[in-house]
């Protein structure tokens, strides 16, 4: 397979993971309308076979910035993404995060100050929060969330 990743796509991939490295084979990443997935493998056991999805979604490409999709939380280990925030399990914060809220995060407490946080609960990922002066924005997608 050739991949089907521009250079503008790539550099914005490549932001998103600043300090780490993307932890898949680059030429199986393909961008089809402004979506990033991850293909399977190629081989000619889906030759002529139709799929409503060719992969997973990694997450899409909107105004200069890549935002990472949920799927590619759950695809990840804690050691895969550069910067963690990773919560105990008995952290009331992992309920409010699974609520969709905005959560406070104490200095030192994830691996990097600010940006895109992989959100884990005892080393587990269960999404995305977007770190900003302390303060976790919530990427916890809506129909996800619990709502009581």
């Amino acid at each position: 397979i050739k991949s089907t990743c521009d250079k503008e796509s790539w550099k914005l991939l490549n932001e998103f993971w600043s300090n780490g490295t993307i932890p898949f084979e680059k030429e199986r990443i393909e961008v089809r309308n402004q979506n990033v997935y991850y293909l399977p493998p190629a081989d000619n056991h889906y030759k002529g076979i139709h799929f409503l999805r060719n992969g997973l979604f990694l997450g899409e490409l909107k105004k200069n910035r890549f935002e990472p999709s949920q799927p590619l939380a759950l695809a990840l280990t804690a050691e895969d993404f550069p910067s963690i925030l990773n919560l105990n399990s008995q952290d009331e914060r992992i309920s409010r995060y699974l609520k969709g809220e905005t959560l406070l995060v104490a200095e030192g407490e994830s691996t990097s100050a600010k940006g895109w946080q992989l959100v884990c609960a005892d080393g587990h990922p269960i999404g995305f929060g977007k770190l900003v002066n302390e303060t976790l924005k919530n990427k916890y997608p809506a129909g996800w969330r619990i709502n009581h």
